[in-house]
């Protein structure tokens, strides 16, 4: 039985599920920092389709290495989400807010912001999901020149992207980064 899309604003969780063929939900989370076992994933989501998982929030685990650097600097990072990194650091704990939400059977429209991820960053994240495909859709304003790098995590054989066709080499540029495999990179000036 098909089951609506909705939000649990306390929780701040938007659930989004469409009708069709290829069985498509997707979830962001806008909501209050988690304290302690908090991550820092303000804006991240996740995307089912097709019977399984497609974007992945591989910083979840079954099991919490608390005192192992590869809770604080994967599972708990905002590189292990599906999110926006600027300047190449995690979030700062912080809360978002949801600005919008639509549900009808074929289409499924959430946007929220956060401003204080990144202090002097208001990031605004749209998605819209039909029963065929999910768009997102990210604005950013800085008040100073910033690098924003948007991770999404896929689970799947290939990726196309015309401005990430650059192999990369994982450094320590950014937090988590050596446990990324498989990395694209690239540049554009486009808006």
């Amino acid at each position: 039985a098909f089951r609506a899309s909705e939000v649990f604003r306390a929780a701040g969780h938007a659930i989004m599920r469409t009708r069709g063929e290829a069985g498509l939900s997707a979830a962001i989370t806008f909501g209050p920092y988690g304290g302690f076992h908090g991550h820092l994933d303000k804006l991240s989501f996740v995307f089912f389709g097709q019977g399984r998982e497609l974007g992945v929030d591989p910083g979840r685990a079954a099991s919490q290495a608390y005192r192992l650097p590869i809770h604080t600097n994967w599972y708990k990072a905002t590189i292990s989400h599906n999110a926006v990194i600027v300047d190449g650091k995690s979030q700062q704990p912080a809360e978002g807010k949801l600005e919008f939400f639509d549900a009808k059977d074929d289409c499924v429209a959430v946007t929220a912001s956060c401003e204080a991820a990144y202090p002097g960053v208001k990031h605004r994240r749209m998605l819209c999901m039909t029963g065929g495909y999910l768009l997102v859709v990210d604005d950013l304003a800085a008040d100073k020149e910033r690098r924003f790098d948007w991770v999404y995590h896929n689970r799947g054989t290939g990726v196309h992207c015309e401005d990430a066709k650059q192999e990369e080499t994982p450094t320590k540029e950014i937090v988590g980064l050596e446990y990324v495999k498989n990395l694209r990179a690239g540049k554009t000036d486009r808006r």
